[in-house]
């Protein structure tokens, strides 16, 4: 008569700690491309946008989408009147009939999933129905999570501010100047009178982009009295991806930039940190 045979106890010990072993090892691996996966949907996303962008400015004498917060929201008050407001020419709805794809315009590494109907374009309207202050239909449900340069779109950076947007021809290092990047906000950056003397003001702006998910001010990247970035470590995981955010140049080429290399040199043209 055969005997049975059967697993002792140390045995089955013997697999659950090669199975642990194996998940501990696996599972960081498994959330990295999985992160990966959403940098690169991240990536893809204000690919096709800067491109819609590139697209609109052929349409348009190579000019990018003009729009001003003062001109086309506080024209009555803080929140205006919402019958004067207009939206129209804000870069997202100006560029959707380029792109025409609303799912484009969200990060999946984003902590706000909020709609900019459910979120009133950030505060900047009392509109219910978005669409009588000009947004795209399309759009009012879409959860926008990038950003466009400030100056670029108030005309700031071309020296015509609140008159026009920029023209890329304007532009003088299109491939080092920030178009569109993670954010939390429809606009990125704008230019204070004097940016070594008030490094609160900057501090907040660059957070903005280097440090999106930010729900404080100031926090993040902060710039010292002599205009040098000095990194605060304690706000890396504010960035979306690895420490690090997608920026879209005005050229239309996109790439991941560490959160230290997101500065003033982005806004300004001058290019990330090295």
């Amino acid at each position: 008569m055969k005997r049975k045979t059967a697993f002792t106890l140390i045995e089955l010990l013997v697999v659950i700690a090669i199975i642990a072993i194996l998940a501990a090892i696996l599972f960081p691996v498994f959330a990295q491309a999985r992160e990966k996966a959403r940098q690169a949907s991240c990536t893809s996303n204000i690919k096709q946008l800067t491109t819609a962008m590139l697209m609109y400015t052929q349409d348009y004498d190579e000019d990018f989408p003009f729009w001003s917060y003062a001109d086309s929201v506080a024209c009555n008050g803080p929140l205006g009147n919402v019958a004067c407001q207009h939206f129209e020419s804000i870069w997202f709805n100006a560029i959707y009939p380029y792109d025409k794809n609303a799912n484009i315009y969200t990060c999946p590494d984003a902590s706000d999933h909020s709609t900019i109907t459910q979120n009133q374009l950030w505060g900047w309207t009392k509109a219910t129905d978005l669409t009588t202050v000009g947004i795209n239909s399309g759009l009012v449900n879409a959860q926008v999570s990038y950003g466009m340069s400030e100056p670029i779109s108030t005309g700031t950076l071309c020296g015509a501010p609140n008159s026009s947007g920029c023209s890329q021809a304007a532009i003088q290092q299109v491939a080092q100047t920030l178009l569109i990047g993670d954010c939390v906000i429809a606009l990125t950056g704008n230019f204070v009178p004097d940016r070594t003397n008030n490094p609160q003001s900057a501090n907040y702006i660059l957070s903005r982009v280097a440090y999106p998910n930010c729900t404080t001010n100031p926090c993040g990247a902060y710039l010292n009295d002599n205009g040098i970035y000095t990194a605060q470590p304690q706000y890396d995981n504010q960035a979306r991806h690895a420490q690090g955010d997608i920026v879209g140049f005005a050229d239309g080429h996109a790439k991941w930039l560490r959160d230290s290399q997101i500065i003033w040199g982005l806004i300004d043209g001058l290019g990330p940190a090295q």
